[in-house]
C-alpha cells in the first residue's frame, strides 16, 4: 500500500491477540504536528508527544517512552508497542496490535479548540468537587 499520512483522527476498533480483543472502544487519537491528543469517553483530553520514522524497516511510531512500530493496512492504522523500558518490537507476529479506523482530519485550530475543551473539563471537575463538598 502507499505510505498514508498519519496526520488526522483515529478511533481505536479493536486490539488482537489481547484480552481484550472484540470490545467496545471509546479511544481517539488526534495526531497533529509533533503531538497528539489522547481523548477517551468521558470527554477526557490528554497532550502528547509522539515520533514517526516512516522510513525505518519496519517504521516506527513512538509515543512518549513507549517504543513501537505501526502499519497501515486496508485504511487502518495498526500500532503493536511496547511498555516504557522494553525494546522496541521488531514484528506484528502474535502480537497485541492496536487498530484504528480514519475519522478524518479533526480540529483545525486545534490549539484554541483543545484548550477550550481543557477547560470545560476542569470547570466541571472543580464543579463536581464542590457538590461533593457540600
Amino acid at each position: 500500500m502507499a505510505t498514508q499520512s498519519i496526520i488526522g483522527m483515529w478511533k481505536l476498533v479493536d486490539v488482537t491477540n489481547s484480552a481484550v480483543s472484540g470490545q467496545k472502544f471509546d479511544t481517539v487519537l488526534h495526531f497533529v504536528d509533533d503531538r497528539y491528543f489522547y481523548d477517551i469517553s468521558q470527554g477526557q483530553v490528554t497532550r502528547h508527544r509522539y515520533r514517526i520514522q516512516p522510513n525505518s524497516n519496519p517504521p516506527e511510531l513512538d509515543f512518549g517512552v513507549s517504543l513501537g512500530i505501526y502499519k497501515f493496512e486496508n485504511g487502518k492504522l495498526l500500532h503493536h508497542h511496547r511498555m516504557p523500558g522494553k525494546p522496541r518490537p521488531t514484528t506484528f507476529d502474535n502480537a497485541p496490535i492496536s487498530v484504528y479506523e480514519y475519522v478524518g482530519e479533526g480540529p483545525t485550530n486545534w490549539k484554541t479548540e483543545y484548550k477550550q475543551q481543557i477547560r470545560k473539563q476542569l470547570e466541571e471537575t472543580a464543579r463536581r468537587f464542590r457538590e461533593e463538598s457540600l
